[in-house]
């Protein structure tokens, strides 16, 4: 079953989504996020995306929880910014007087809007918000590395992007950067099939993918999948946000289950998201497949009543709290 809530205004510049799927698991984890509102179906997309994301999350971490979303706009397209206090208010009125249930924030969200809640919130406040998925992208980065450890790495970051401070310092003083598009992308901007056709000019070999909205590989219908869909063509092999992003999920989850402290939590994220991706390159490498294909493909074949079957396949690791699939 799925849970939607949804609020459409904006005018006042008061947009949100609440979305959760009951996978029939114990707990439900909504990831709180900040995006871009354009128009109604397109917000409605996003937060459908999103939810996805956090589904495959799920699944391919061989962790068990009910995702769900909660998705807020804080940029209006012709409108501006929403006020960062007005989002706070939002959010906390929310969540600490009308709704009931749990929430952990996206890298894309700062302590600024999460200052007022009181209740609801699965997250330690010594650790930030961003270290967790920092850590996951840095790890999915250097994997490649074990593969191909003559790859240069570029980027390109929105113009107000989190990975502007800190993450680019360090991936600098780790491994060969170049300012121009080289070997490996990475990017927190969507793949519209604008920015699709940008990239592919450039000529990189991997692009690594840094956004909540995600990689969507079934909806051929949507932008963002034409526009992943060509780089797949163009044999670039895509990374995508529910590996890159794993991090803060794993964490929370952990938290969540009270099965796993930060430090454990820590550890379960640095064994599980270069073992993974290891895996994944093997099987591309070998079977000269995009990763993209193969990480859903995987995932596809997970899916009870999918009926789809894999060529590929990823095995529990470690025991206990501290197992994952790779």
């Amino acid at each position: 079953m799925t849970v939607s809530l949804t609020q459409d205004n904006p005018g006042d510049q008061n947009c949100f989504i609440i979305k959760s799927l009951d996978l029939g698991h114990k707990h439900t984890i909504h990831r709180l996020c900040l995006t871009e509102y354009i128009d109604t179906d397109d917000f409605k997309n996003r937060a459908e995306r999103i939810l996805e994301n956090e589904k495959q999350k799920m699944y391919l971490s061989g962790k068990s929880w009910n995702p769900g979303v909660w998705v807020l706009a804080n940029k209006f397209r012709g409108r501006g910014d929403a006020i960062q206090k007005h989002l706070a208010q939002a959010i906390g009125k929310r969540l600490n007087n009308i709704l009931d249930i749990e929430v952990y924030p996206s890298h894309s969200v700062n302590w600024n809007v999460l200052k007022l809640i009181k209740k609801g919130l699965v997250w330690d406040q010594g650790i930030e918000l961003v270290e967790a998925e920092f850590t996951s992208l840095f790890l999915s980065m250097m994997a490649i590395f074990d593969r191909h450890p003559e790859y240069k790495v570029s980027s390109d970051f929105k113009t107000d992007s989190i990975l502007h401070e800190g993450f680019l310092d360090l991936v600098k003083k780790q491994v060969q950067y170049t300012d121009d598009i080289s070997d490996i992308l990475i990017t927190d901007k969507e793949i519209t099939t604008e920015y699709a056709e940008q990239i592919i000019s450039a000529k990189p070999k991997v692009v690594l993918l840094f956004d909540d909205v995600g990689a969507p590989f079934e909806n051929k219908d949507n932008e963002y999948h034409k526009g992943t869909m060509s780089l797949v063509r163009n044999k670039i092999h895509v990374i995508p946000p529910f590996i890159t992003t794993m991090g803060n999920s794993l964490i929370a989850e952990g938290l969540m289950t009270k099965k796993r402290n930060i430090e454990e939590s820590f550890k379960l994220i640095q064994n599980q998201v270069p073992h993974f991706n290891i895996s994944i390159w093997d099987y591309a490498l070998n079977s000269r497949e995009n990763y993209l294909t193969v990480a859903s493909e995987i995932y596809n074949s997970m899916l009870k009543d999918s009926g789809k079957q894999t060529r590929f396949q990823i095995y529990p690791m470690d025991v206990g709290t501290m197992s994952y699939l790779a």
